[in-house]
């Protein structure tokens, strides 16, 4: 499935992010204290930009299918490498932390922060996605305690548990434990 992100990626370490995102949220608090929680996120996101250096708003990602194709907008990438999702509500939802995680799993890159300019004060929470898009394609199946059988038929049955935190697999591994039940046995 091709994905295209419509700017320069920059793989980012976590302590160029740290730096990063301190110089955004220092201007993320100056933006709030002169306009306050009554605007628009479109509002924030230009105040913000105009105070930062090296950023591109609004970055377009793409995401296609055969004939189709569905596109995103990253709010703000910072040097290349840190994602900014930029919000004016009330409260954070998951769906807000859910949507910066797709935006870093779609563009490969590793550290976000979910701004919300909505409340009396800023709210700020940090994103990781530390699994490349190799990782996430990568899995190991534990077929120990499979049981041999002549085949599927009437008397045939599965049972299977994932079990991701069994012992010696990896994080991004799927431990499946199955049982058959073998015609005349109990």
């Amino acid at each position: 499935m091709p994905i295209d992100v419509r700017a320069d990626l920059v793989e980012m370490t976590q302590a160029r992010f740290a730096t990063i995102a301190y110089e955004v949220m220092s201007k993320a608090f100056a933006v709030h204290k002169e306009l306050g929680n009554l605007f628009d996120e479109a509002v924030y996101r230009n105040a913000l930009a105009d105070r930062l250096n090296d950023v591109v708003t609004e970055v377009q990602i793409d995401v296609r299918y055969r004939d189709f194709c569905k596109v995103y907008f990253m709010d703000a990438l910072v040097a290349g490498g840190a994602v900014f999702e930029l919000k004016a509500v009330k409260e954070l939802h998951e769906s807000h932390r859910s949507q910066l995680l797709h935006y870093l799993l779609l563009a490969d890159l590793h550290h976000g922060t979910l701004i919300n300019f909505g409340t009396g004060t800023v709210e700020h929470e940090f994103v990781n996605a530390p699994l490349t898009h190799e990782d996430r394609r990568s899995f190991a199946v534990e077929d120990r305690g499979w049981i041999a059988t002549d085949g599927f038929g009437s008397n045939f049955s599965v049972s299977h548990k994932m079990n991701p935190t069994a012992q010696n697999i990896p994080s991004n591994s799927i431990s499946i434990e199955c049982c058959a039940a073998v015609p005349g046995s109990k």
